[in-house]
């Protein structure tokens, strides 16, 4: 999934998907999926486990892809949100991504696009979705650096 998105500069997605296979990134992180009732695929992301902030869990959420025939239907919206009910029982975690999309999409999940100093990728928008008091002890401490990008 994504090659549609993701595949500028491969001459088909059989090497786009070789890469992907072979990737260390990718290697690194836990894919999720949602299937029809048929088994086939419809939405993927993918979560990076990241190192604790202050003692709080923190995830990475990153390609997030849909089929094309299956795109503005909410199926990647519904994916989102039970992965990160999944890994959010307590919900005192801190979730990442960063969006190449309008992050209005990611803000119906209660996801904030960061201050502009930690904005660092051209055509990526660092956003953040913790707890309130999470997410302001964070912007408070000068040491503070979002997780560079997946």
């Amino acid at each position: 999934m994504g090659f549609d998105v993701w595949g500028d500069g491969y001459n088909s997605q059989e090497s786009y998907l070789a890469d992907c296979r072979a990737s260390k990134k990718y290697s690194r992180g836990i894919w999720y999926v949602l299937e029809d009732h048929d088994g086939n695929l419809i939405s993927s992301l993918i979560i990076y486990i990241l190192n604790s902030i202050k003692g709080i869990p923190a995830y990475g959420i990153g390609s997030i892809a849909t089929t094309p025939n299956r795109r503005c239907q909410g199926f990647a919206g519904q994916l989102i949100q039970d992965v990160m009910r999944r890994l959010n029982v307590n919900e005192n975690h801190t979730f990442y991504l960063h969006s190449e999309i309008d992050s209005k999409y990611y803000e119906r999940f209660d996801f904030i696009k960061l201050p502009e100093q930690y904005q660092k990728h051209p055509g990526s928008i660092v956003m953040i979705r913790s707890p309130k008091k999470t997410r302001e002890s964070l912007l408070n401490d000068p040491h503070f650096l979002p997780p560079e990008y997946f």
